[in-house]
This record gives C-alpha cells, structure tokens and sequence, in this order.
C-alpha cells in the first residue's frame, strides 16, 4: 500500500550543525540523513575530527557535510616546535607524548586535540568551517530574519571533542559576530557524557580516565557560561578574581594570539546513560541515535516553534545572580510516536470494501470460507499437531467452498467453477508450453546446443590419432552444458515475470498462460472474487506439486545423468578403467585415467559393457573409445 507524502518540516532561521569528534561527527552525519530535501535549505552541516578514518565515513555520506580533519602526520613534537605558547604555558610537559602521530586521533589527550585546533587555524585550513557559515547568508541574498542558530554535537569524555568543543564554540561565535556584526545568534550544544560510552569501553581505567576528561570539560565550560553572562564582572564579588578567564588563540598568518572570553553555549544539553527514572538504553549506537533524534526535533522538526519558546521564557531566571548561568545547563532527550499507519489503512479499506460488497450481511457470506480455515486451525493446534500437518489456508479454502451446500457457494460452483479443473490443466498446459517455447527460441541456447550436438559427428573416434580429441571434446561438453544451465535459468526468469509480474502487458491478453486468462468462466466472465481466489489458491496447490516433482526429477535423474553422459551410468564398472585400483565413476574420471601414458601403454582394453550388454545403450551420439 503506497503511503502519502510526508510533509517537510520550514525551517526559517539559518541553522549550522557542528559535529566534533568521532561520536559528535556521528551524531551530526544521522540529522543530515534524517532531513528531507525542502529541509535542508536554510540548513549546513560540519564535522571537524583528527581522526582521519572517522572522517572517510562522513565523506561517504549520502547527505552533503562540510568535513575539516583538524590533524595531519605530524607528531605532537612537531606541533610544539611550532606552537611556543602552548610548549611553554599549557600542553602537559610529558615526553611520551611528543611522538604520537596527531592523525590517529587525539586518544583522549584533550590538549593534543587543543593542540591540533590551534595548528588548524593558523594554517588556514578551518576554511570549510567558515564556508558553511557563509553559504548561510547567500542563501536568498536577503536579510536575514531571524537569528541564526549553530548547534555544537560532541562527547565531554573522548580526546578530539571534549579538548576542543570548548574553544570550537568561541571561534564560532567570534566569527559569526564579526563578520556579520547586524545577526544575532544562538549557540546550543548537546554533550555526550561518560557513561553513554561504557558499552565499547572494557578497561575499567580508560572508563576512569573518561571521567577525569568529562569533569575538566564540564567544569571548564562551566566557568566560562559564568564569565560570559557577565557573573565575573561585578565589582565585590568572590568571582570577580576571575574577570581576566580567557583563551589564547593563534592568528592566521601571525605569530600574535588572539585572547577570547565569550559566552561559549547559550543553552548547553547534557545527556546521560541514565534518565530521570533510572533507565539506560543498550549502546552507544542508541545513544547517538537518541542523540539525532532529539537535535533534529529540536531545531527542524514540527515542535520546533515551541521549543525556541521556552527558551525565550527563561531569560529572567537566567539573570538571575543566584543560578550563577548554570540554568543554561539542560537534559535533553527525544521520543518517537509512531503512527500506526498501516493498520488504519487496513481498517478503513475494510470499511469501504464492506460497504461496496453490501453490508455486513454480504460480508459474512464472503468471510465464511477464511472462517472455516480460522476454525480448522485451532483445531489442528488444540490437537497436538505439527506446523507441517495443520492444514493450510488454501487447502481448507478450497475444500470448504467445494463441498457448501448454502446457495452462495453453489451459485460460485455452478457460475464460475463448473469447469475449474479443466482450466487449471489447461492452464499449466500452456504455460509448459510457453515456458519451452522461451527455451526453444532463445539464439544463445541455440546455438550453443548445436555446438554441442556437432561435437558426435565432427571426429572419427575408432582413429587412433583422434584420440585426444575426444578428451577436448567431453572438456567442451562441459562447457556447454555450465552455458546452457546459466542461460537457461535467466531466459526461465525473464518468462516468468513476463507471465506473472508485468500486470500492465498480461491483463490486455487473452493467452491461456496468463492469470488473467485463469480467472475467467467459459463464458469470458471475470470470476467473483471468492471464486477467484479459488483458482488461485488451486493453482498455488498445482504449482506446489509441480515443484516439487520436478525438483525431484532434477536432482536424481537428470543432473546425475547429465554429470555422467549416460541414461544407464548407474550400472556398476560402466566406467572402471581396468589398470587402476580405484573404480571410475564416470566418464571425466575414466578419462583422467586414460591420460596417463603408464595405462594406455598396458594390455588393450576387452570390450565395453555396452558391446556385449543389449540392456545398456550409450545417448545417441555418444559412441565408446577403444
């Protein structure tokens, strides 16, 4: 059942989401695949990692991400030699770490990926990340309307995320407020913390290790929302001893820093492993998909509207000196009602049938056959049998409409299936004959048969310096007949669905071989539609048997016999070469043997079986080697 198009959520507002880290760039790359077209418009999405492998995934998205790999195949000694502010300041004084390679990751270090920020920036390659803010602003070439919105997806316990999400944010936010000075903006952030990872970490250190990470991010974020509401600024206050908090950034071309204490996350979202009600999901996969879920119903879904409301309402409690910003900080989390769109379906089609059939009276008359079977069914269950011996629908459909004597079933007998067993005959009459028709026609099968049968005639087999040929010779055989059962099998096919799936050419047809032809009484009457399900029912049950039969045949008859190129090869010795101690089941392993120079140099070979037995004949064609 085709379902309706689905209507594409509006979003007015320029919205960036920004993915950072293996996890957030994840998280990132499923809203992307999770917009329709129309959604996208007013929509980009960037990922920044150092992890080079992490971002070939991203790139093979199907949804188009702007990607920066904030690393290269430096060492974090090379960095340094070229970073003194952070040599001398802030990256941790441990040799260890001077030799890892920054491009497999910054293995939850938060300074290398901080490190590796930094280099990013004053080698101008953050670029990608501008031209996704960019693009946002040519997109109609008009002023923009509403504030933009940039939406930051990370984990506060890794190494890439968590050392730069802090800093990534500020560089955003001075960019945006720069460049395009007449905007406002919003910056929202959803973290990840440490035990949505638990379920792909098995160290109980590194789980440890994750948490440390978690705490300095947490709390160094915190510190900034105080200095960026302003919290740090008020004269006497305890906190005003951190009015100077600040990050140094690196300038692009220039050994100068740039200092920054701008309010990193308007609204900062923190999911955890567990929810209010203690309950935690299987995996981290859940969590990022939990994650998705809930970004895009917040910023492009339809209750969108109402979540930028409640935002809007909570600015007083945000100035508020006693919550010192921390009401920034937010669960968030997302549910999906599925509605159950195939079921209504299916109840409002059933509606509509039973009024076109003429009510609930008509309808029992139809159903009672379905009803019989429903009956049988649990009959078959209350006495013990197997799935194999309770009837199957079709089996008890059929019988009971055969055998009812109400009048509706003997006005279908009488009007549509007086002649029903003639029809099904005919019918698979005449799709064996189409079906050998196909074969028959075909010009490779053809031709490839012919090839074959010129192989009987084409060498005089009683001449000894023939004799190699005729091994070439069962070779090409092979050949052709791997050719024939290849061909055969897609020529088979393609009849097939000429005859049973292509509705649009068949139902115009009058052909005995058709569906279509089957469903008509001898007088051209489409059959009622119980009677029609009848015949289909009676030609399944045929067809079945058909299968089964011949699978039968094919596997222990034919294909042996083609194996063997013998109707009688079963016959014990028929191919035993008489120098070798094993016995030689058919014709590919006599010949085999028959190849060695030792045994064709022995005494002469007596008569074959098929000399002295008239009981055994060779396929016509097929003479014996001496």
């Amino acid at each position: 059942m085709s379902k309706e198009i689905i209507k594409e959520n509006v979003v007015a507002a320029p919205t960036l989401f920004i993915g950072v880290g293996g996890t957030g760039c994840n998280i990132v790359k499923r809203v992307a695949e999770k917009c329709r077209p129309g959604e996208k418009e007013n929509i980009n999405f960037v990922c920044l990692d150092t992890n080079v492998n992490d971002l070939s995934d991203i790139a093979k998205s199907s949804a188009h991400i702007y990607y920066v790999q904030t690393s290269n195949t430096q060492t974090v000694g090379d960095y340094l030699d070229y970073d003194q502010d952070a040599l001398k300041n802030w990256f941790p004084k441990n040799a260890v770490m001077y030799d890892k390679t920054v491009s497999e990751g910054a293995g939850q270090v938060r300074a290398i990926s901080r490190l590796a920020l930094n280099a990013t920036i004053k080698t101008g390659k953050l670029k990608p990340l501008y031209d996704a803010i960019d693009d946002l602003f040519r997109k109609d070439g008009k002023a923009l309307k509403q504030a933009m919105r940039i939406v930051i997806a990370s984990t506060a316990s890794g190494g890439t995320g968590s050392g730069i999400i802090l800093p990534l944010s500020m560089i955003v936010r001075d960019y945006v407020n720069t460049k395009y000075p007449n905007t406002s903006l919003i910056v929202r952030s959803v973290i990840l913390l440490p035990e949505t990872l638990d379920s792909v970490i098995d160290s109980t250190a590194e789980r440890e290790s994750q948490r440390r990470n978690a705490y300095a991010t947490i709390k160094e974020i915190n510190a900034f929302m105080m200095k960026g509401s302003g919290f740090m600024d008020v004269g006497d206050s305890d906190l005003s001893r951190y009015k100077d908090l600040h990050i140094d950034f690196a300038n692009p071309g220039t050994n100068e820093l740039k200092r920054l204490s701008l309010l990193p996350f308007d609204f900062c979202f923190l999911m955890d492993g567990q929810n209010a009600e203690d309950t935690t999901m299987a995996n981290l996969e859940q969590y990022k998909a939990q994650a998705a879920q809930a970004l895009y119903e917040q910023n492009i879904g339809p209750m969108q509207a109402n979540a930028f409301s409640v935002e809007d309402n909570i600015i007083k409690e945000m100035s508020n000196p006693g919550n010192l910003g921390r009401n920034r900080f937010g669960g968030i989390g997302a549910g999906v009602i599925r509605y159950p769109y195939e079921d209504i379906a299916d109840y409002i089609a059933y509606g509509w049938a039973m009024d076109s059939i003429g009510g609930e009276g008509d309808v029992a008359k139809w159903s009672k056959y379905d009803h019989a079977y429903d009956v049988a069914k649990q009959d078959a269950i209350k006495k013990g049998l197997s799935q194999s011996e309770i009837p199957t629908r079709g089996e008890v459909y059929t019988g009971k409409l055969r055998t009812a004597t109400d009048n509706f079933s003997k006005d279908l007998n009488a009007r549509f299936l007086n002649d029903a067993d003639k029809r099904i005959k005919n019918f698979f009459k005449a799709v064996d004959e189409e079906m050998i028709a196909s074969l028959s026609t075909d010009s490779a099968i053809r031709a490839t048969r012919d090839a074959a049968n010129a192989l009987a005639t084409e060498i005089d087999y009683e001449d000894e310096n023939n004799r190699g040929h005729a091994v070439e010779n069962k070779d090409k055989l092979r050949n052709y007949e791997a050719m024939l059962r290849s061909r055969a099998k897609k020529v088979a096919a393609n009849a097939a669905e000429a005859l049973f799936m292509n509705e649009n050419k068949t139902i115009n047809e009058k052909r005995p071989c058709t569906l279509e032809f089957l469903l008509k009484n001898a007088f051209g009457e489409v059959c009622h539609p119980n009677a029609a399900r009848y015949m289909l029912y009676q030609a399944k049950i045929e067809m079945d048997k058909r299968v089964r039969t011949t699978t039968s045949t094919l596997h222990n008859v034919i294909l042996p016999r083609l194996e063997l190129y013998a109707p009688d090869a079963y016959d014990t010795g028929m191919f035993d070469h008489e120098k070798t101690k094993r016995v030689e089941a058919n014709l590919d392993d006599l010949c085999s043997a028959e190849q060695d120079p030792d045994k064709r140099k022995a005494n002469p070979v007596g008569p074959h079986p098929a000399e002295t037995d008239p009981d055994l004949h060779l396929p016509s064609g097929l003479q014996i080697r001496r």
